[in-house]
């Protein structure tokens, strides 16, 4: 990055800015000249891409906009469609763009903790085109950061997420929780932390970094903290899994790389449990 340069206050155009992790990005980048687009916006729409950022003239664009759930050529044409269109953006106008990937494009790891550099083969169709769409701007030679982050958690979560759909059941009565396995391995982190490390990503040097705690906890781990936090004795009901989950019973990535740019996870995960909660 060039030393010269003054980050202290960037023209950045914030796409997704309304969801779980970007309304967290909103106070930490209020000292930049920050850009949002108008409600209704459509990444997979090159037209209205091309519009808005003719309006903002970022030098910075975050994009955090993504399909987790649904038709395979819906995730295509945002994730794939849509990076198309900001790298050609960024060809032109000499753009900086931050992009959110996701830890579903490692596939299957193996054991150990998975760094940036690993062979990927992921198995879920949004692993897979988030990362066409991760080798798409990379593979452009535009200066972009993908980043991917691990199972984020916080207040405010998805109840179609693990954490948040055993809060959901515990809100909702039960006194049985239903998940697939009290074995599976995750690494989990704080959605404040996530928002921390896109910050500092903002100039870092381009490539791919795993946003992650890096710590390895066990489903009946995330249970147990739950428990506590809830002060409710309920007992644990282990189903069968038709979304497949249970065929990567490990996930941890290596956080180094983006820890050298002096960042680490500092939300505790019982705290961040504690939170969702409590959250109303």
């Amino acid at each position: 990055m060039d030393a010269e340069r003054d980050v202290s206050k960037r023209r950045i155009l914030l796409l997704g800015g309304s969801g779980f992790v970007g309304s967290r990005l909103l106070t930490r980048l209020a000292s930049h000249d920050l850009h949002l687009p108008p409600p209704g916006f459509e990444l997979r729409d090159p037209g209205q891409v091309r519009t808005v950022v003719e309006l903002a003239q970022p030098d910075v664009i975050i994009n955090l906009i993504g399909v987790m759930r649904g038709e395979i050529s819906e995730m295509h044409e945002v994730h794939v469609g849509g990076t198309r269109t900001l790298v050609e953006l960024s060809k032109e106008r000499s753009i900086r763009l931050v992009l959110a990937g996701t830890a579903a494009e490692y596939g299957p790891i193996g054991d150990k903790p998975v760094s940036e550099d690993f062979v990927c083969s992921p198995i879920s169709d949004y692993g897979k085109t988030k990362l066409q769409a991760t080798e798409i701007a990379l593979e452009s030679g535009v200066d972009a950061v993908v980043f991917r982050p691990s199972n984020i958690i916080g207040e405010g979560m998805s109840s179609s997420l693990l954490l948040g759909s055993l809060v959901r059941q515990l809100r909702d009565g039960a006194t049985t929780i239903e998940l697939s396995s009290l074995t599976i391995v995750r690494d989990y982190i704080d959605v404040e932390d996530v928002a921390d490390a896109i910050t500092l990503l903002i100039d870092a040097p381009r490539g791919i970094y795993n946003v992650c705690s890096g710590i390895a906890t066990a489903t009946c781990v995330l249970v147990e903290f739950l428990r506590r936090a809830s002060g409710l004795n309920f007992s644990v009901a282990e189903t069968a899994d038709p979304a497949g989950s249970s065929k990567l019973d490990y996930f941890v990535a290596e956080p180094t790389k983006l820890a050298n740019l002096g960042f680490r996870a500092a939300t505790p995960l019982k705290g961040s449990i504690q939170r969702v909660w409590e959250a109303r």
